[in-house]
């Protein structure tokens, strides 16, 4: 049996060609990629699909004005998502960046009935978990209006 190494459609093709490493960065079950994009001091993401193929977000700010010239991928903080350590040339300290999940959601309310015409204002509240900390939503207004009487 033999194989051999193609490139994929959707493969990375920007500048992050130092240092690549892979995890599951944004939480979502799918290998991603992050890599040194030297010329910018930047790094540079990459969000994968789940089918070997990726898609190349804004990178982040600028990290290191220094040289950033090595990243490591391990979850530093044990919060189950992979953080990055990058070293820097000619500074003695390893910086860490943490990763910080985000996520937005949609849900839908059926059969919510509230009491009174007029109109109700509603939150969403959400209480934590170990992955992502407790939130309340915006202030959504719910206009009620009396049923018609039916004889």
């Amino acid at each position: 049996m033999s194989s051999r190494l193609c490139p994929a459609a959707g493969s990375p093709v920007t500048g992050a060609g130092d240092g690549l490493k892979a995890g599951d960065f944004n939480h979502d079950g799918k290998l991603d990629l992050v890599g040194l994009d030297n010329y910018n001091y930047r790094i540079d993401f990459f969000v994968g699909a789940g089918d070997g193929t990726f898609t190349s977000t804004p990178t982040t700010p600028v990290v290191s004005q220094n040289f950033p010239f090595a990243i490591v991928a391990a979850d530093f903080n044990e919060d189950g998502v992979p953080d990055l350590a990058m070293l820097t040339k000619n500074v003695a300290t390893v910086s860490i960046l943490l990763t910080n999940p985000t996520q937005t959601a949609t849900a839908t309310v059926n059969g919510l009935a509230p009491v009174g015409a007029g109109t109700h204002n509603v939150e969403a509240s959400y209480p934590g978990d170990s992955n992502y900390t407790s939130s309340v939503s915006g202030t959504v207004a719910l206009t009620a209006a009396l049923a018609p009487l039916v004889p």
